[in-house]
């Protein structure tokens, strides 16, 4: 039987205490199968023990005793709306300004290229923001200035990144990589709190929202780009070729999509043709 919820009161558990972990393998197999029906993405067995630091953190929540009466709650979350929360616990959510740097550059170059304005973009796991609003303020630089403002999607996984990003605050150490005349231009001091928002502007070019990439997508018009970097190494290869015809019918004739340096279409059967590192346009 599994344990009962412990007292708020009591001291939490230590995460590789024997009675934590008990039921932790049958939780594993769970959350392998949940993370992949829900959202995707393939957690091998060296994953086990990302799962069972972060998933350590939704027991404590719950103020359980081990992995196995957490189970349980997940088994029960149609209720209670668990399910969600855990694959969001599991989601990376590494990112910063500029990161990638030079694939804002391959953008900025090909705004010219493209005549019918606004353009439309969609940053395909968004994580905090960083990434669309360096699109914003790449693309703010590059269009003319009687071009009207783009039209910016970014999407994510999870509640917690969406709200981040509308929220459009950073601390100053999350703004290492933006050169001195962009925080001038696009960021304002918040003095109560130390933060630097992003100007009301250049946040009215973002829309947040929360997206499955595995469910399906609302969006009717194609997107000049399209960004889904550092996202599809979770996934299968059956999965990255789904995903990637999906992106392939999202795009304009004239879009460019962007993946990852550390990612490749090679492997995919796929109408992309390579551009650079990371960089694909339609065929």
């Amino acid at each position: 039987m599994s344990a009962q919820p412990r007292s708020a009161l009591a001291p939490a558990p230590e995460p590789n205490d024997p009675e934590f972990l008990r039921g932790f393998p049958q939780l594993f197999r769970y959350v392998q199968e949940l993370c992949a029906r829900r959202a995707g993405i393939h957690l091998p067995e060296g994953k086990k023990d990302l799962v069972r630091s972060r998933i350590a953190k939704r027991v404590r929540a719950h103020h359980l005793t081990d992995f196995g009466a957490y189970l349980e709650v997940l088994r029960a979350s149609d209720a209670n709306g668990e399910e969600r929360v855990a694959v969001e616990a599991l989601t990376t959510n590494l990112t910063y300004f500029y990161r990638e740097d030079r694939h804002f550059d391959v953008l900025a170059a090909a705004v010219p290229h493209w005549r019918d304005h606004p353009l439309r973009v969609w940053s395909a796991g968004c994580s905090s923001g960083e990434e669309p609003y360096t699109l914003a303020m790449t693309l703010s630089k590059a269009l003319p200035s009687a071009a009207p403002a783009p039209k910016i999607l970014a999407t994510d996984l999870s509640t917690e990144m969406v709200r981040r990003t509308a929220a459009g605050r950073y601390a100053k150490d999350r703004l290492k990589g933006v050169p001195a005349d962009d925080l001038k231009r696009f960021f304002r001091l918040d003095r109560s709190t130390g933060e630097a928002v992003v100007e009301p502007g250049t946040r009215s070019m973002v829309q947040a929202a929360r997206l499955n990439l595995m469910g399906p997508w609302p969006m009717k018009r194609p997107f000049h780009v399209i960004m889904c970097r550092n996202v599809m190494i979770y996934f299968t290869a059956p999965t990255r070729q789904e995903l990637i015809r999906r992106y392939h019918a999202q795009l304009r004739e004239d879009g460019l999509l962007f993946v990852g340096l550390s990612e490749s279409l090679n492997s995919l059967d796929v109408p992309f043709e390579y551009v650079e590192p990371g960089v694909y346009r339609p065929l």
